[in-house]
């Protein structure tokens, strides 16, 4: 996902853990983009939406981030987030704790968050609220 943004430009990205893509996206990093894959394209459809939902253009640094006092900050897709770091040190967005924080790439910070950020309509595709009858 990060190839996706330029490197030259400042960005902070609030990006899913390896296991919150198969577990809630459904998704298996190892496999899902491989070209030869049937779904391809909804994989990059998901990934872009997820990217949208994640993807900052400020820089916000875990130290930068004040402690137990949340900051709203908008994402690319306009998604409000409320970001701040815990007693501990954890980067936390929208509740969803870190499990890795200020990873660099260019411009780029990278926090890797074990949950998905995304909207309510967004969410309903992938958790529907019925049940099928069987």
């Amino acid at each position: 996902m990060v190839s996706m943004l330029p490197p030259d430009l400042p960005f902070t990205l609030f990006l899913p853990s390896p296991s919150s893509f198969q577990k809630i996206l459904r998704l298996d990093p190892a496999t899902s983009l491989a070209p030869d894959t049937a779904t391809l394209n909804n994989t990059l459809a998901i990934l872009s939406r997820v990217l949208a939902f994640s993807a900052v253009p400020q820089l916000l640094p875990a130290r930068g981030l004040p402690v137990r006092m949340p900051i709203s900050v908008d994402a690319v897709s306009g998604l409000k987030l409320l970001a701040w770091r815990d007693l501990d040190g954890t980067v936390v967005v929208n509740g969803i704790r870190s499990e890795c924080a200020n990873i660099r790439k260019g411009e780029l910070i990278v926090h890797v968050i074990a949950g998905v950020l995304m909207d309510p309509e967004f969410e309903q595709s992938f958790f529907p609220d019925y049940e099928e009858d069987t």
